[in-house]
């Protein structure tokens, strides 16, 4: 048994791989119904060792087989190799197999658990990048995703179909980090603290899409290619459903603050009234005590001359 290694050569899938742009730190070949484990046994270890066998140079081998070697070599770092055993009789030969972990061999379901466990020890876990961008948890999930609705196709698929799905995640990654940035900046806007008009928000808002537009343009061309109309279509309906929700609140804010002024208004107008009247109430009331005064001294002194008479 051997790998075809000039498969990967001939079918440009190694001018993909060996792109900056899809940089492997470890590349690793799985190899399912291996039937020699008397030689190489089944797991990493074997896989390795059957791998690095496999990809020595020696002089009897043809010129092209020893430079498609020393490529690997070179793009590929650090190759390894995992081996597993067949998947069992009702893979094969049950018609309506459905890919039920129960159906299959428990050898085989074993060094499955085993090579998932090694995938996720603390050695193996490195930052995965594609488009020279560092893949969070979420983004690995939607790549897997992607590519196992490629496999439901029943057809294994080419490796320019598998770029294609590859090149399609990081479309919508590009679009999502492009809105996020319009987000971000009409959100430190609108949170300020300051008045904003209208008008404001109208320039603020043009400006922020046209930034979010650069952002996304400014994404890997490999990516965008041809694509690059619709992509900037996409965000910028994502940005006008966004725009339309800080419309609302703006508009909201604003009646608000009409109401609340014209309550002001109101409350200012009747306290000036109401002081207006107790001024001329404290008038009214002082013009009184003035007459009652004059009079009784008029009284008095009316009273006195009569006693001296």
């Amino acid at each position: 048994m051997r790998i075809y290694l000039t498969q990967i050569d001939n079918r440009s899938y190694l001018g993909i791989l060996r792109s900056p742009k899809f940089f492997l730190k470890k590349f690793i070949y799985l190899i399912r119904d291996w039937g020699y484990p008397y030689d190489y046994s089944y797991g990493e270890d074997g896989g390795n060792r059957y791998i690095k066998k496999q990809l020595e140079i020696n002089s009897n081998q043809h010129e092209e087989l020893k430079e498609l070697r020393k490529k690997l070599g070179k793009y590929f770092p650090n190759i390894g190799g995992c081996l597993l055993p067949h998947p069992g009789k009702a893979v094969v030969t049950k018609k309506a197999f459905d890919g039920k972990v129960k159906d299959m061999d428990d050898n085989f379901v074993e060094n499955v658990k085993s090579f998932v466990v090694h995938l996720l020890s603390k050695e193996m876990l490195i930052a995965k990048r594609i488009h020279n961008k560092t893949l969070t948890g979420e983004d690995i999930v939607k790549y897997i995703k992607a590519y196992v609705d490629l496999l439901k196709k029943g057809e294994y698929p080419s490796p320019q179909t598998a770029f294609q799905a590859t090149a399609e995640v990081g479309r919508g990654e590009a679009i999502k980090r492009a809105f996020e940035f319009y987000k971000d900046q009409m959100d430190e806007f609108l949170y300020s603290g300051e008045h904003i008009s209208m008008n404001d928000f109208e320039t603020y808002h043009k400006r922020c899409r046209i930034a979010a537009r650069d952002k996304l343009k400014r994404t890997s061309k490999l990516l965008i290619l041809e694509h690059e109309c619709e992509c900037v279509r996409n965000l910028d309906i994502l940005i006008k459903e966004e725009y339309k929700k800080w419309r609302k609140i703006l508009d909201e804010q604003i009646q608000n603050l009409v109401l609340q002024q014209k309550a002001r208004r109101a409350a200012a107008a009747e306290e000036e009234a109401n002081s207006s009247l107790s001024k001329l109430k404290s008038v009214g009331t002082g013009i009184g005590i003035g007459i009652g005064t004059a009079a009784i001294t008029f009284f008095q002194i009316n009273k006195y001359l009569k006693t001296k008479t």
